[in-house]
């Protein structure tokens, strides 16, 4: 749960990748698991986290699909590109983020087709 007025965001990760604050200073924060992967056991409770925001800092959600796509020869584009690539260069508007990424992940593909969905989306924060 995002409240924007009080920069704070109330999260839950369901054991999947961190999700990641993008900061307006500069940097990245992940947001780490709070639980096993969503599914795995019944009745499983999750950790709810929170995390304070500034204006300017943009949250930067994806899929497995992102990091796991690969190239020809079947190297994985990885977290560690995928986190380079974000605290690499000036955010932009959310837009130009997502475009960014989507190319690079394009690019690191050459024309091999993906195996998952890449999905992604970007907030920016107030």
């Amino acid at each position: 749960m995002l409240d924007p007025e009080a920069g704070v965001l109330d999260y839950v990760n369901a054991g999947h990748n961190p999700q990641l604050v993008l900061r307006a200073t500069g940097g990245l924060e992940r947001m780490e698991s709070t639980g096993l992967p969503i599914g795995l056991l019944p009745g499983y409770a999750y950790e709810s986290r929170r995390i304070r925001l500034a204006p300017g800092d943009m949250l930067f959600f994806y899929t497995d699909g992102c990091v796991d796509a690969q190239d020809p020869s079947s190297d994985m584009f990885g977290s560690e590109r995928l986190e380079a690539l974000l605290g690499s260069r000036p955010l932009g508007t959310t837009h130009d983020l997502l475009t960014r990424v989507e190319q690079e992940i394009a690019a690191f593909r050459s024309g091999r087709e993906p195996s998952d969905d890449e999905t992604m989306m970007a907030v920016s924060v107030g």
